[in-house]
């Protein structure tokens, strides 16, 4: 006799699926990347669901080891691995409801799906995804009428993969009870985002420090902003730095990496005195240093890079310059950039290499 959690499979079941051909008229048995592809989405899980009523078990499947039933009445059609529903939150009653004290499964069983909340994955006016024992599970909506009920939407996470934070001075444990106080106001980069209701947070992060220590399970109410990270409005400078590339000015031609950069500087608020005339790509840190502003090899968000003639992608001697939107914990660091073969607008992480002729703190 088999079993999935409290739900027993009958050795009659198990005789109908010995092979995918016995299986019910209409089923696909997926592959592992088609599961996998079920599975990706679960990271949107936003808002959760209560499903009342009764169920019938009109099919059930064995797939990869593991056990499942579909009630054809909520299932879209046609029906295949994406209406199959993992028996292991389900509870196994009669066609009213009351729970058995036999948990046998079969097909022609009714079941329940208990008092459990599902995230919802994906919700449209016809049908509705949920997250049922970890997997993704596809249905009607239409098919349940009031008996789905949906909770009110979570709050989006606040914070994103990236994001450079700094622990509150106030935080005294992660979600799984370990000890944060060491760890206040200490500064890092967010590696990973959970949803999980803990005290009034609905999300938990996975903080990395520069030393490489982390915390894994940081509620979001003791994360803040790094004060000392600024922010930007990632589309204010793009926009900013294609109006520069297509009218040109700063001393710049249209056209120009430099005149993409400089119209970013300008909308900054940045002195014109510090960004013009400072020649090509390749020139802006020497000359720069001259005018007295800082150039190091550090990058940082707001800073521009000016790059070497080196070819083959910065031609010589002009050279290349790009403005810098984040730093990346691998070193690497984000730019927004124009006349990249052409164009008004490109981005790309860029290594902190030989190109690099120098970080410019305007």
């Amino acid at each position: 006799m088999l079993k999935e959690k409290k739900i027993f499979i009958t050795a009659a079941a198990t005789a109908l699926f010995l092979a995918p051909a016995l299986a019910p008229v209409g089923h696909v048995f997926a592959d592992s990347s088609s599961l996998q592809a079920r599975n990706s989405v679960l990271a949107s899980e936003q808002q959760t669901a209560h499903i009342n009523g009764v169920y019938h078990v009109d099919q059930l499947v064995q797939f990869n080891g593991k056990w499942y039933v579909v009630d054809n009445g909520i299932a879209i059609p046609p029906i295949d691995y994406n209406n199959y529903i993992p028996v292991g939150p389900l509870t196994v009653t009669d066609n009213s409801g009351n729970a058995l004290s036999d948990q046998t499964l079969h097909k022609g069983s009714y079941f329940t799906f208990g008092q459990g909340q599902f995230s919802v994955i994906n919700l449209t006016n016809n049908t509705v995804a949920l997250n049922i024992g970890g997997e993704a599970v596809s249905f009607n909506r239409n098919a349940f009428g009031n008996r789905l009920v949906l909770s009110d939407k979570i709050p989006a996470a606040k914070f994103k993969v990236g994001d450079k934070v700094e622990i509150s001075n106030i935080a005294t444990s992660e979600t799984n009870g370990y000890n944060l106080i060491p760890h206040r106001n200490w500064k890092g980069t967010i590696k990973s985002v959970s949803q999980l209701k803990y005290s009034s947070s609905n999300w938990e992060y996975c903080v990395e420090y520069p030393n490489g220590q982390q915390n894994v399970h940081v509620a979001e109410q003791d994360i803040i902003i790094d004060s000392q990270s600024p922010s930007i409005d990632l589309a204010q400078i793009k926009q900013a730095g294609i109006n520069g590339f297509n009218s040109g000015g700063w001393s710049y031609p249209s056209g120009q990496c430099t005149s993409f950069v400089a119209g970013i500087l300008a909308s900054q608020g940045v002195n014109t005195s510090q960004f013009t005339f400072l020649g090509n790509g390749a020139d802006w840190a020497g000359n720069a240093r001259a005018r007295g502003i800082r150039v190091d090899m550090t990058p940082s968000v707001g800073a521009v890079v000016s790059f070497n003639g080196v070819p083959p992608y910065y031609s010589a001697p002009y050279g290349h310059a790009a403005y810098i939107t984040q730093v990346n914990s691998n070193g690497t660091f984000h730019v927004y950039e124009g006349n990249w073969l052409g164009t008004s607008f490109h981005e790309r992480d860029v290594p902190l290499d030989n190109a690099v002729a120098g970080i410019i703190h305007f």
